[in-house]
């Protein structure tokens, strides 16, 4: 069976990111042939990937050629009856065969595009939507390039949810930022993550050391900076940043001004399978974050048996979270230092909770 994937995005990047997962474009090897259509140029990304991605060998990955389609100044900004146009021929230039089915990556200009190829080939199409954005987020957190695409995505996104036959979100909450009319399509599947049982965490904190962990982007709203403030009154502790973003170089010249060199290590990128087998060692993940989300961190953290501690506002109040024993915390610095002397001081049994969150989450 065969699988026709439109992505608006670089792949590239997501390498960069650490967001590379094994057969993430083909769970249950489900299908044979895989055809990735980006409708940015110059973000193909190695073979190796591509197969890991596809979890087949028999894959092809093709960029958007047409000039109009490409032109990060006119894709966006042509009469919907041109795309068409545009698209068919562009697709009768690579003399495509019909796939069994085609997918967006997204739910904008993305899944705008699935559809035309669906309704060319006459199949079915869906779209994945992987994040949620409100009033806050937008105004607070996005830099202005981002709010800039997010608007010119309002464009397509009611055009693609109205004409995909089926809407995937990887949690609740994305819901909402879904017209009503269109709910009947949403399925819930959560992210995909890739665990063995030799990433699970045997040992737990021996008291001469505390070791946190955070991976993720170092982007606005989610930066580590209030948890490094919260380190320098404890002693016999450590915080090990995995990740990259814009908040990058703010935090280094943080971490030298508190001189904090020998306590907060920023690693930058690492592979996901060298942090999976990595985790284990450290007595827990933390996080501060003012997104709505249940991401692949928290799972993967979850699945090897980290404690979490983490900012309660927004994230608890997700249906994720119901359930989980999560060591939730204020928005301030003296919150987050009472809760990690509380857990130094062996005043919460944090194995007892690791196998819990490790049933709730395996489940």
């Amino acid at each position: 069976m065969s699988l026709f994937i439109v992505v608006d995005q670089k792949i590239i990047d997501w390498e960069r990111k650490g967001e590379i997962v094994e057969n993430y474009f083909n769970p249950e090897n489900i299908f044979n042939d895989i055809i990735v259509f980006s409708l940015i140029q110059n973000g193909k990304p190695s073979n190796e990937i591509l197969k890991k991605l596809c979890g087949t060998k028999n894959y092809k990955y093709i960029e958007i050629n047409n000039f109009f389609l490409k032109n990060k100044f006119s894709k966006y900004f042509l009469p919907k009856f041109i795309y068409k146009k545009l698209i068919f021929f562009e697709l009768n230039s690579l003399n495509i065969k019909k796939p069994k089915l085609i997918q967006s990556i997204g739910d904008g200009f993305s899944g705008f595009i699935a559809n035309l190829i669906a309704r060319k080939f006459k199949i079915k199409s869906f779209l994945t939507i992987h994040s949620f954005v409100s009033f806050e987020i937008f105004f607070n957190y996005m830099n202005i390039k981002e709010k800039i695409m997010y608007l010119i995505q309002l464009r397509f996104k009611s055009l693609s949810h109205k004409d995909t036959n089926k809407i995937l979100i990887v949690y609740k909450k994305i819901q909402e930022n879904i017209k009503k009319d269109f709910h009947k399509k949403i399925s819930l599947i959560y992210n995909r993550v890739f665990y063995k049982e030799n990433f699970q965490k045997k040992k737990y904190h021996n008291n001469k050391n505390f070791n946190l962990v955070f991976v993720g982007r170092l982007i606005r709203g989610k930066s580590p900076e209030m948890i490094i403030k919260s380190l320098q009154k404890i002693d016999k502790v450590t915080f090990t940043i995995y990740g990259d973003g814009p908040e990058r170089s703010r935090l280094e010249n943080l971490i030298i001004s508190l001189g904090m060199q020998k306590k907060v290590f920023l690693k930058g990128y690492e592979k996901n399978i060298v942090l999976l087998d990595n985790l284990k060692k450290f007595d827990a993940f933390i996080m501060y974050g003012k997104y709505f989300e249940f991401p692949k961190t928290i799972i993967e953290s979850i699945l090897i048996g980290l404690p979490v501690i983490m900012n309660k506002n927004p994230s608890s109040f997700l249906d994720e979270y119901k359930g989980l024993k999560i060591l939730w915390v204020n928005d301030n610095q003296s919150s987050y230092e009472k809760c990690i002397k509380q857990i130094i001081e062996d005043k919460i049994n944090l194995k007892k909770m690791a196998i819990e969150n490790f049933k709730i989450i395996n489940k």
